[in-house]
């Protein structure tokens, strides 16, 4: 059974704000009610499957992720965030034959990894399950930071 490790990471997004009369800027750091608002805007606008979960692909310089909102209640999102597998090297083998068998996929399907990962937005808490080789919570970072103006509020 591959090693999983528990972690847990504040969430917090900021803006920059030019100050009046420089030409300075101080950065703001939203409240976690300005967090969930900023969360509740992308969740709204990402595509709804037949499952009732919400989803977003999420494209960063090296990955393509998808990011599936499982559920989103109570101040807190339950996120599946799947990542596809590079080399599709998986079969099924039957513990009492030993015989092994491909995985039945059509073209349109891809094998998958996955990081399951709690918000908390009364508190700005993420918490996730990392295991080898699953995909990193930094898509929730790119899903962010593609769907957040800092002029927002």
């Amino acid at each position: 059974m591959p090693k999983r490790t528990v972690s847990f990471h504040y969430l917090s997004i900021s803006r920059e704000e030019d100050l009046p009369a420089t030409r300075e800027a101080r950065r703001l750091y939203l409240t976690c009610v300005e967090v969930e608002a900023v969360f509740t805007n992308i969740y709204n606008e990402m595509t709804r499957l037949q499952s009732g979960s919400r989803i977003r692909t999420v494209d960063t310089p090296y990955n393509q992720y998808f990011v599936e909102v499982l559920n989103f209640t109570n101040h807190l999102a339950f996120i599946r965030i799947g990542q596809q597998n590079p080399n599709n090297t998986f079969g099924i083998r039957d513990t009492e034959t030993l015989e092994q068998t491909e995985v039945p996929m059509r073209a349109t399907q891809l094998l998958e990894l996955y990081t399951y990962c709690l918000v908390d937005f009364q508190h700005c808490i993420i918490s996730y399950i990392g295991v080898n080789g699953a995909p990193k919570i930094s898509a929730l970072r790119y899903l962010i930071n593609d769907n957040f103006t800092p002029n927002q509020h």
